[in-house]
């Protein structure tokens, strides 16, 4: 597996990618008007992230695939981190996050979490930030994590 940087030329893969695992992993907790926000956004807020030039984004390839990736903005809020089933359970999601960890250029890291990641990231040292909340269909939890301390840049 070989992880690198990303950029606007892999949007659709990522696009793919955020899809295929938000299907069975995400829609489930999601109402249709959920899912049908989530469907009519999802390209277009995931090229306005791509663009942005205060960003940080990860992509994890096997065999010529993007089986994962991750992306982490103003070096304080992780905005995406997806693998795909397949690559589940082997650790990826671990090693993207901890790149974005250690890309982070703030002490104080935030996210949403999607309902079916909140273990993850509570194992991972993040905290919610109040009750579970719901914007135009789609459910979350704002999360944080305290880091040490400002770490410098990698890669």
């Amino acid at each position: 597996m070989e992880i690198s940087e990303a950029g606007p030329e892999d949007l659709q893969f990522l696009v793919d990618l955020v899809i295929d695992v938000a299907q069975e992993d995400i829609f489930p907790y999601l109402s249709q008007a959920g899912v049908d926000y989530f469907l009519s956004i999802v390209g277009t807020e995931l090229k306005q992230v791509l663009e942005q030039p205060e960003r940080r984004a990860y992509k994890a390839v096997i065999g010529g695939n993007i089986v994962g990736f991750g992306i982490i903005c103003h070096g304080y809020y992780i905005t995406h981190l997806f693998v795909a089933k397949e690559a589940q359970g082997c650790g990826l999601g671990q090693r993207l996050l901890n790149l974005l960890l250690a890309n982070a250029t703030k002490s104080v890291i935030e996210l949403w979490s999607s309902l079916n990641a909140l273990s993850f990231y509570l194992r991972n040292g993040f905290e919610a930030q109040g009750d579970e909340q719901e914007m135009n269909g789609i459910r979350y939890v704002p999360m944080k994590r305290i880091l040490p301390k400002p770490v410098d840049e990698v890669i």
